[in-house]
């Protein structure tokens, strides 16, 4: 199942070189391109610069979300996720990541990817996965529904996540 709720990691830089508390010097990303951006573009009072991640930075912030989320949870709350979620609808279970790795997608190492297998205590109804950074309560990096999967105590079930940064 591939989850995508439509948010973007983007780069921008602003730059301002002042002497004697004058301004001398003034750029911004040439993604802003507001109205009074380009007004003072047109006037020559601000420059547009162009702005990127290379590979080696997304690297990094990949590797970053597997050092932070160390955490898989399931529930069963078939409510769907929301951007202010801070935890799952109906957490039940909560386990540390049995293996993250890096992998490339679009670049080298772009995407965070974890592993986690659960033993089910009791039957259950799973609707939901996260991830979180801690065992207890924690920050909440991804909230998913998954299809309404019955399961027996005694099944396990693998949650394999990713989430690419490029």
């Amino acid at each position: 199942m591939i989850f995508n709720n439509k948010s973007k990691m983007t780069d921008k830089l602003w730059i301002t070189a002042e002497r004697d508390g004058k301004i001398i010097y003034s750029a911004g990303p040439k993604c802003e391109m507001s109205l009074l951006s380009r007004i003072l573009a047109f006037l020559g009072l601000k420059k547009c610069t162009g702005d990127l991640i290379p590979t080696v930075g997304l690297s990094h912030m990949a590797q970053s979300l597997i050092d932070d989320y160390g955490y898989a949870a399931y529930g069963t709350s078939a409510t769907a996720p929301t951007m202010a979620d801070t935890t799952l609808g109906a957490e039940i279970d909560r386990i540390p990541i049995d293996s993250a790795e890096l992998i490339t997608t679009t670049y080298t190492n772009d995407t965070a990817r974890w592993s986690a297998q659960f033993t089910i205590a009791s039957d259950v109804v799973i609707e939901e996965f996260g991830l979180f950074t801690a065992a207890v309560n924690g920050d909440i990096h991804c909230h998913q529904l998954t299809d309404t999967i019955s399961l027996k105590t005694n099944d396990k079930i693998t949650f394999i996540a990713q989430t690419q940064v490029s």
